[in-house]
């Protein structure tokens, strides 16, 4: 029968209504392989190398598992070669974010001390959590743009596309950068978590029991606002 139990499926229905009402399992990896790609980003892992390693693998997990998971629900079927490019790219973008987060942390406590002139503020604040959010997801941004045209756009390529690609990628990802360190500040203004600190370092944001979590907030709002391919 029909599902309004009105009247008797063709054989061709019944395959058809089979095929739209199969599983679903797809859903499962998507969400379960976004859950470990987001929790790798409250890991605590410091310093550039760590930084770049941890962006590295939750943009390629993050990325892979949106992809599953969009391709699921809009075309009801996965490309599997499509979700490992859609890694790659999240993987490489998330370096790229690393790697400027992890080398701009590494230099923000000399600037901070550093001179008090126009230019030795400018430095602070571009090397603030705030600014090394936007920079490092601008970064992110621009390279998932940039190789989703490159590898992902089938019209003709131009060198125009790519800046365009790599402007808007930029720009989105420093919208989201600085979203991402609002959110990770009002979060940890509510963590009930005492914070511990390292000699020298007098603000809660310096705390290394709190650092994991400021981190967390804000590269999850980064990947996730650009874990669709393209998105940023």
């Amino acid at each position: 029968m029909d599902p309004s139990g009105l009247r008797p499926l063709t054989d061709e229905e019944l395959k058809s209504y089979d095929k739209s009402a199969g599983s679903h399992w797809e859903y499962f990896v998507a969400g379960a392989v976004v859950v470990v790609g987001v929790a790798l980003l409250f890991t605590g892992v410091g310093g550039p190398v760590g930084l770049a390693l941890i962006g590295a693998a939750s943009g390629a997990l993050i990325s892979g598992g949106v992809s599953v998971g969009l391709q699921k629900y809009q075309d009801g079927v996965v490309n599997w070669g499509r979700v490992g490019k859609d890694a790659a790219i999240g993987g490489a973008a998330g370096l790229v974010g690393g790697v400027a987060a992890g080398l701009m942390a590494k230099a923000a406590p000399s600037v901070v001390q550093a001179g008090t002139g126009v230019a030795a503020r400018v430095s602070r604040a571009a090397l603030s959590s705030t600014g090394r959010g936007a920079s490092a997801a601008g970064g992110s941004g621009a390279t998932s743009n940039v190789l989703n045209y490159g590898f992902n756009y089938e019209g003709e390529k131009t060198v125009m596309g790519f800046v365009g690609s790599a402007v808007t990628g930029a720009g989105t990802g420093v919208l989201f950068g600085v979203a991402g360190s609002k959110a990770s500040r009002f979060f940890n203004a509510n963590l009930p978590i005492t914070p511990v600190y390292r000699s020298g370092a007098g603000a809660h944001r310096l705390a290394h029991n709190i650092s994991p979590w400021t981190t967390g907030v804000n590269e999850s709002v980064n990947r996730l606002s650009g874990g669709r391919p393209g998105l940023c």
